[in-house]
This record gives C-alpha cells, structure tokens and sequence, in this order.
C-alpha cells in the first residue's frame, strides 16, 4: 500500500504535466491557425495604399506634354522628289537619293487630322558642308542660319491644305554632295526627322 501510495502521485504529476504541456501548446497552435487568417486581412488593408499614392501625382506631369499636340494627330508623313506639272513624272515621288541636277525639287511632307486652323512648323536643314549659297532670297518664311552655315531654319505658319503642310527645295549649283538631315517641327515638337543622299 505504501509502495502505491508513493507511486501514485509520480504518475498524477506527469499526467499533470502532460495535461498543462497540451493546454501550454494548445495555444500556440491557435495562435499559428490564427496568423495566417489575420495577415491576408492586413495585407488588403496596407498593400493597396503605397500604390495608390504614386499614380495620383503623375496626370498633371504628364498632361502639358500631351496636351501641346491633343489636337494635332499626325496620319502620314515622307520625303522625296518633287516634280512639275507635265513633266511626264509623278508629282512627288517617295525617295532617300536626290540627284544634283539643277532644278530637281525635293521636300517633305505631312498628313494632319486637326481642328485648328492654322499650324506653325519649323524645318532644320542639315548639309554635310555649307552651300555656296542658301537659296531663301525673296522667301516669305523665316529663316536663319547657324554659325557655322550648315543648318538652315524655316519656320512657317499656315492653314493645312486638305490636312497637308509641306515644304520643298530644288537644286542649286554648288549644293553639297553626301548625307542631308530634316527635322520637321509641329507647334514646336519635333515629329519628323528625315535623311538623304544628294548625289
């Protein structure tokens, strides 16, 4: 009787022990089982605000680069030779070479869709060595000439003819062989940038 008497309690101290292990685990894993519920729920509440907050600033940013041409959509544009009435060719012909005969005209043109009635543009002419001359006597544009008298600027304003503004050259003596490049400028945004071979 002694000897289960003394027994007795070891075993009610580990069943204790084991009862007060589980109720000391039991709460860890609720507390596990609840941490996954719970972080979803502030992820929907914290994540979506970072981002938002970014996006409201950049419209006014952006908006005055756009808003300098909304109402200006460029449709087409080229650059080629341009020839005569009853000169047996087309009278504009898509081409990057344009040979040195005197009088071949070459240009550029552009295809608008716009409200406005009139359109600026500004044309840079860049030749590979100065010209013996810039043929702009007794133009109407304005023209200038850079230091070193191989970029030529033409700046315009004009009504769209059907939605088309244009602008061409012809051949000079002493115009310079090689590589020509044309910017073309609408309401002060560069739209266009061609290149050619005189030859």
């Amino acid at each position: 009787e002694r000897i289960l008497s003394l027994r007795s309690p070891s075993r009610v101290s580990k069943s204790r022990k084991t009862a007060t292990e589980q109720t000391q685990r039991a709460p860890r894993q609720e507390n596990a089982s609840k941490s996954p519920k719970e972080e979803p729920a502030k992820a929907a509440v914290v994540v979506p605000a970072p981002v938002a907050k970014p996006e409201i600033p950049e419209p006014p940013t952006a908006a005055p680069e756009r808003d300098s041409l909304t109402d200006i959509e460029i449709v087409r544009s080229d650059f080629g030779l341009f020839s005569p009435p009853n000169s047996g060719k087309p009278s504009f012909q898509v081409s990057r070479r344009v040979p040195l005969q005197e009088g071949q005209g070459y240009g550029w043109y552009v295809e608008l869709r716009t409200t406005m009635p009139r359109i600026k543009w500004r044309e840079e002419l860049v030749v590979p060595t100065p010209p013996a001359k810039w043929g702009i006597q007794g133009s109407t544009a304005q023209h200038s000439i850079s230091d070193d008298r191989r970029t030529l600027t033409t700046e315009r304003e004009v009504a769209p003819n059907r939605g088309f503004i244009y602008n061409r050259w012809a051949v000079a003596a002493g115009d310079p062989k090689g590589l020509h490049v044309v910017r073309v400028y609408v309401e002060g945004k560069l739209v266009r940038t061609f290149e050619f071979e005189a030859e």
